[in-house]
């Protein structure tokens, strides 16, 4: 055994890091080693890892512990555990996996940061870029979706991490000595040491990306199967599968009513149709918010992140603002558009907003959420419903007639709808920006008013400066004081 052996967790809040820890230390106490931890909170918002350093070595002939470093120095780290993709990224940017020396054990997953998840294009980071950086930086790598095979145990990660560890062998304790310290802890023993076994086996297999549900996946509804491409079939399923939950059978059904004739056409096009359909579809309203947040599933997620025992109580506060037009998005026609009017001369859309806070986790606070949530079987009726109904209808339309003579003028007109999402300002902006590009673009290219240039070209630039306008918008506000 090395004088010591470093060990750097990289993980977030909620997942059990400081257990993961202490179950580590444990063990190698039970081993006889001397053994430091220390450990470094995160920011919010993940700008910033949660990590955990931990070194270890044997004692000297009189029993004394070599003094440690409370941090980890780069370059001088031989094992780091991360509990999600990126923070392995992290571990490679910050230098701390060095060649010939640092093993690497990290889930395969993704939970995307806030730049992700609030860039107006897709932002979300390359993956394959962070495994050849693993690839090349580390002496080994050991991966596998440990979030998957955490969950389906019911449990934080961290026991997951702690078996692909100890599955790994790189640390001079034996597996027994963690089950030890998972059952002196106390909590939730079995599904931990059932996740912990799972793990320590798929890492002893030693391959990457290893499937944690080696059943069959279901076969795609007979639907699909033979009236859509193959290479859509799985983006068509997502999208069937969401309108389902959205609205019910009869709205996914209308969602493949509306694939099918442009699929005839033009078969390469049904994979981007299929996911741009699915989301104006299942659009956001405060319906869907109550719908999402009254799941069940919602709470014991809640209790999985937070440690927590299933008799432990806890509270969730919701905080809610809708403004003029959410409200009026869930009225009838009749009753929405005079208020809007209204609204809009007197200068209230973007000043009026309902404060609301409720707690979920109590009788009454659950009630209005699940009341809101059943109108949905009501959501038909709704101003919000026809407004967007008809602009889908005019969309497919449009993207069909390109279909029939520019399949790249039509890939455009469908991948033009990606300018309408998020809410508020944004959503508005997006919103007008797309209508604008449809009423004095798309609609004269497709009448032959505009015959100069490449259609796709001019849609794709058009579209491609509405992001980087909506990118600069959102710089702007986010820089703003308050």
């Amino acid at each position: 055994m090395p004088d010591t052996i470093t060990l750097l967790i990289n993980a977030m809040g909620g997942e059990g890091g400081g257990v993961l820890t202490g179950w580590i230390v444990a063990a190698a106490r039970a081993q006889g080693l001397a053994v430091q931890a220390t450990s470094v909170p995160g920011v919010a918002q993940r700008t910033g890892a949660t990590t955990y350093y931990i070194e270890f070595a044997k004692p000297d002939r009189r029993g004394r512990a070599p003094v440690f470093a409370l941090v980890p120095v780069a370059g001088q780290v031989d094992v780091v555990l991360a509990s999600e993709l990126i923070e392995a990224g992290r571990a490679v940017a910050g230098g701390f996996v060095t060649p010939g020396r640092t093993i690497v054990v990290a889930s395969t997953h993704r939970v995307f940061t806030m730049p992700e998840k609030t860039a107006v294009t897709d932002g979300r980071r390359d993956g394959g870029t962070i495994r050849r950086a693993l690839d090349s930086r580390a002496k080994r790598a050991v991966l596998a979706d440990l979030d998957a095979l955490a969950r389906r145990f019911g449990v934080p990660i961290g026991a997951a991490m702690l078996g692909a560890l100890a599955g790994a062998e790189l640390l001079p304790i034996p597996r027994a000595a963690f089950e030890d310290a998972i059952r002196a802890d106390g909590r939730a023993v079995e599904p931990n040491l059932a996740a912990f076994a799972a793990a320590c086996g798929a890492a002893r297999e030693g391959a990457k990306d290893i499937d944690p549900h080696p059943a069959e996946a279901a076969p795609a509804p007979p639907e699909i199967t033979t009236a859509f491409p193959e290479a859509a079939r799985p983006a068509i399923a997502a999208g069937l599968e969401r309108l389902s939950d959205y609205q019910g059978a009869p709205y996914a059904r209308l969602y493949l009513d509306r694939l099918e004739p442009i699929a005839l056409r033009d078969p390469a096009l049904c994979a981007d149709l299929a996911r741009e359909l699915a989301l104006r579809m299942g659009y956001e309203d405060v319906i869907r918010v109550a719908q999402l947040k009254a799941r069940p599933a919602r709470f014991r997620r809640i209790r999985e992140e937070l440690g927590m025992r299933d008799d432990a109580p806890f509270h969730v506060a919701e905080y809610l603002k809708p403004g003029i037009n959410e409200i009026c998005d869930v009225l009838p026609a009749l009753a929405a558009r005079p208020l809007l009017w209204l609204a809009g001369h007197a200068g209230w859309l973007r000043r009026l907003h309902v404060g609301m806070r409720l707690r979920s986790t109590t009788v009454w606070g659950y009630a209005r959420l699940w009341l809101l949530a059943r109108l949905r079987h009501a959501r038909r009726l709704t101003y919000r419903y026809g407004v967007e109904q008809k602009a889908i209808e005019r969309w497919l339309e449009l993207v069909a007639r390109a279909a029939d003579s520019d399949p790249a003028l039509a890939r455009e007109i469908v991948l033009l709808s990606g300018l309408i999402k998020g809410y508020s300002d944004t959503a508005q902006r997006g919103r007008a920006d797309y209508q604008r590009i449809l009423d004095d673009l798309v609609a004269p290219i497709l009448d032959g008013e505009l015959t100069q240039g490449d259609p796709a070209a001019l849609v794709a630039e058009a579209r491609t400066r509405a992001l980087a306008g909506a990118e600069s918008a959102a710089a702007e506000a986010a820089a703003a004081p308050a």
